[in-house]
């Protein structure tokens, strides 16, 4: 506070005109009531007025307690024209009245001029400071201008005493009688008044000496209980104190620190050059009056590196600077986490997953954050997203359900895994595979949920596309096997309901493999599109056809009234399969043979898949049959077609144990001549079944050649006869060569000729005894590759013979080119020889050629002395039949050529 304020000794005035107005009430009071009154008539007052007076005087008096209200109040402009007032008034109270008789009263006059000017005195500026007006100021205020009063007093009634000669002294001064009483109080109230000073300058510096104690408190308090480091330097860098935070941040004692300079406290091992060149430099720019701040890394003595914030505060006094604060933070730990932060936000930035950040809120959670993968994945930018909420990636497609899951996840705060379909910025739908977990603060309370995105539009479509795959041909677009099956189920569950028939037809393309093999596959696979739309065209929507593999089609017919609607379909899918198929270039032609198979009773009580398997296996039979029966045609399932299809299967597997289990056998039936000399045998494979005895060959062979069956049974009756052979000739009983008859299957295997040769040498044979019997099929296939293996056999060693010769369609052209050293004329010629002209045309008409080509001709199956002269008188040499010796094992065909060894 500024002790020249002329406001301080405005209050000091103004306390003393106060004062002194209510004294002059109280004195005119006293005048008024005493009986002795020591004024002159002329100086006496009325009651009313002083009373009026001292009321006035105590309500401004209350006003000097309250500082505000006295500011308030003496400022308004009607205190200042009640000032004007009771100055104007006093002085005309102190006129003298008319006829020279003095002012009407003295006292009331003075005291209201005196409040006058306190009014007009008090009217203080808005900000002016004043002490606050204490008890002693006022007892001082009231006993030194109440004591001056006195002294006046007195000393007015000392100087009117009457007492002779002493009166008489004192009647030469008589102004001096008038004026000194008004000296000696005017004397009390200066005093008075500098007295009233003195205690307000007494009283002002005492609260500034407490302000400042205070204040030095509350500095001390900052500087020791500050959490921070907080060191002061002089000018030259002088650590002068420290307070204890510094001591726990930097290790050193305090006692070690104060008196050193900075260089003293940064030694190279506590701080690098860098950092020290840095600390001085900023020392020097703070001493120009700039803070300044910078980071250090501090490393104390045992302790591990520390990163230290320093702020450098100029100390001002009277705008001089005379030292520096340092104010140090710690900021290791800060430093680590903004670096996890930066690298938390760069790998967000850096994530291939799209990350959406929400804000917990009681409204709709708004977003917050989204990092650039969610940018590049559903082409919002973030300023286009912060502020809305989860519903900004929902559209049309987007499961009603799924959203109200995420939604609920949001305000609950819940986690949520799940994925759904989503809608870009642009539109387009992807599927977004979301994960949602709540973020919590340090009291766990949720603040954030984050979601993680995923974009798997490429995963659900190859899952569609594999889905697809796992129910339909990839070639064709069909329904494939799985499909069928579950398609043929619901028909049949629906035939069932509503009582109608169902169909299977199996359709299997003609000669689709020779087209395959000489065309290639993508004319094949162009040829089987071709066939799709073909089979596809004039379908309704409750059928399915389904491709198998290959060249292999299912039909499912469904709503059918009678069988025979089937068989209409299957007649109309042959007529269109029968149109040319234009593909890659070439014009290609096709049949098929459709089996069919209907649901009589589709309520059975097997299962639907068992049913629908049957359906389809039976399907298959009937369409087997229909290739058996010339192909391009379409055949329908019946129990007889099941019965013999079941038999076949059941003897392949049975011939397939008779290999295994060597239950099959060789009998021999030799070859005579019209002598009746043995000129070969010919090795017949006999199968004794352990239950169904003897199994006649023209039951299994076939099926055999079918099966591929045929080739082990071969190799095995090859092997056979090769080690009969040699004990037939190491007894002398082998005359001529034994015959082996070869299947088509067997001649044409690229290593039937190497096979052969292995065989005869594994069981040492020599070629001169064996002898193949092939039929003319084998010049059906692969003519010029068959004569030539012929030519490698006669090479060999090994002779041929044309068996079932006149059954075959190949050209006699050949014959003339052949190896071969017989003919065996087929026994559908023999039997009705003697008795069919045509059969004996045919036998004379081989017998004729044979000799003219130079073969020898064997009749076969010769079973009656008639047919055995017919044959003998037109030329026949050779003679093979049950009327001359039927097939025997070798057991029995030991002792048969011993009865009929050959002379030597």
């Amino acid at each position: 506070m500024d002790l020249n304020n002329r406001a301080l000794l405005r209050q000091a005035g103004l306390m003393v005109l106060l004062t002194t107005s209510l004294m002059l009430a109280l004195v005119g009071l006293l005048e008024a009531i005493l009986p002795y009154a020591p004024l002159p008539a002329r100086l006496q007052t009325s009651p009313v007025g002083c009373v009026l007076l001292l009321l006035f005087t105590l309500g401004l008096g209350a006003l000097l307690r309250n500082l505000a209200a006295w500011r308030a109040r003496l400022r308004a402009p009607s205190a200042r024209v009640a000032g004007v007032a009771a100055l104007l008034l006093g002085g005309l109270t102190l006129m003298p009245l008319p006829g020279g008789t003095g002012p009407a009263s003295l006292v009331t006059g003075l005291g209201a001029g005196l409040l006058g000017v306190a009014l007009l005195l008090g009217c203080l500026a808005p900000d002016a400071p004043l002490p606050p007006l204490n008890r002693a100021i006022l007892v001082v205020s009231a006993g030194g201008i109440g004591f001056s009063i006195l002294l006046w007093w007195l000393a007015r009634w000392s100087l009117h005493l009457k007492h002779g000669e002493a009166v008489a002294e004192l009647a030469a001064f008589a102004g001096l009688v008038e004026f000194l009483p008004a000296g000696i109080g005017l004397l009390g109230l200066g005093l008075t008044y500098l007295l009233i000073v003195s205690l307000s300058l007494m009283e002002i510096r005492a609260a500034q000496t407490r302000a400042l104690d205070i204040s030095e408190q509350r500095f001390r308090s900052l500087f020791t209980q500050n959490p921070d480091a907080v060191v002061s330097m002089d000018l030259d860098g002088i650590h002068r104190s420290i307070n204890p935070a510094t001591q726990a941040m930097i290790g050193v004692d305090a006692a070690a620190l104060v008196g050193r300079s900075i260089e003293q406290v940064l030694p190279p091992e506590v701080a690098s050059r860098e950092d020290l060149a840095r600390v001085v430099s900023a020392f020097e720019a703070v001493k120009g009056g700039r803070i300044q701040q910078y980071e250090i890394c501090f490393t104390s003595p045992g302790q591990a590196p520390k990163t230290l914030d320093v702020r450098l505060l100029p100390i001002l006094v009277e705008d001089e600077v005379v030292g520096v604060y340092g104010i140090i933070k710690d900021i290791t730990q800060r430093q680590r986490d903004l670096e996890r932060l930066h690298v938390l936000e760069r790998s967000l930035e850096a994530s291939n997953n799209a990350v959406i950040i929400f804000a917990a809120s009681e409204d709709a959670p708004a977003i917050v954050y989204v990092n650039p993968a969610f940018t590049e994945m559903t082409g919002y930018r973030a300023e286009e997203v912060l502020g809305l909420s989860a519903t900004l990636l929902e559209g049309p497609e987007t499961d009603p359900r799924q959203a109200a899951q995420i939604r609920g996840a949001l305000d609950k705060a819940e986690g949520l895994t799940l994925t759904v379909r989503h809608y870009r910025r642009d539109g387009r739908v992807f599927w977004n595979q979301l994960f949602i977990s709540p973020v919590c603060d340090a009291q766990g309370r949720t603040t954030h949920s984050i979601g993680i995105m995923n974009d798997i539009t490429a995963i659900k479509d190859q899952e569609a596309r594999l889905a697809y795959h796992a129910t339909h041909d990839a070639l064709t677009g069909l329904a494939n096997r799985a499909l069928l099956h579950d398609r043929l189920q619901q028909g049949l569950a629906l035939a069932c309901r509503h009582h109608y028939l169902l169909a299977v037809l199996f359709i299997d393309l003609d000669e689709f493999k020779p087209i395959n093999d000489t065309l290639g596959h993508e004319v094949g696979d162009q040829l089987l599109i071709s066939v799709t739309r073909c089979l596809s065209h004039g379908l309704r929507p409750s059928d399915t056809l389904a491709r198998l593999g290959g060249d292999e089609f299912v039909l499912v017919l469904q709503d059918l009234r009678e069988a025979e609607e089937a068989q209409r379909v299957a007649d109309r899918l042959l007529r269109e399969l029968e149109a040319p198929h234009r593909v890659l270039g070439h014009e290609l032609y096709l049949s098929a043979s459709i089996g069919i198979a209907v649901s009589d009773d589709p309520c059975q009580v097997q299962t639907g898949e068992a049913q629908a398997g049957e359906l389809i296996q039976q399907a298959d039979m009937a369409m087997y049959e229909a290739k058996q029966r010339g192909r391009n045609t379409y055949h329908c399932f019946s129990a007889d077609l099941n019965s013999r299809l079941s038999q076949r299967v059941v003897l392949r597997n049975e011939l397939q144990e008779a290999i295994t289990q060597g239950q099959l056998t060789l009998h021999y039936q030799p070859l005579l001549d019209a002598a009746g000399q043995i000129h070969g045998l010919e090795a017949l494979v006999r199968w004794q079944h352990p239950v169904k005895g003897a199994i006649p060959p023209g039951d299994f062979i076939p099926l055999a050649e079918e099966t591929g069956q045929i080739i082990p049974i071969s190799q095995w009756v090859m092997g056979q006869v090769c080690r009969d052979a040699l004990k037939l000739k190491a007894q002398g009983l082998l005359a001529g060569r034994v015959a082996v008859n070869l299947s088509t299957l067997d001649f044409h295997r690229a290593d039937f000729l190497s096979g052969l040769k292995a065989t005869l040498e594994t069981n040492g044979l020599a070629a001169e005894y064996l002898e193949l019997e092939l039929t003319e099929g084998i010049l059906m296939r692969d003519t010029d590759g068959a004569i030539a293996l012929m030519h490698e056999l006669h090479e060999l060693g090994v002779s041929t013979v044309i068996d079932d010769f006149g059954t075959g369609f190949s050209s006699l052209s050949y014959l003339r080119y052949l190896p071969v050293d017989k003919i065996k004329i087929d026994r559908s010629f023999i039997c009705d020889v003697t008795d069919n002209a045509k059969d004996a045309a045919v036998c004379q008409s081989v017998i004729t050629l044979a000799k003219e080509l130079g073969l020898r001709v064997v009749a076969e199956g010769v079973e009656t002395a008639a047919q055995y002269d017919y044959l003998n008188q037109h030329g026949c040499e050779l003679f093979q039949g049950y009327l001359l010796a039927r097939p025997m094992p070798l057991g029995r065909l030991t002792p048969w050529l011993s009865e009929r060894r050959m002379p030597a």
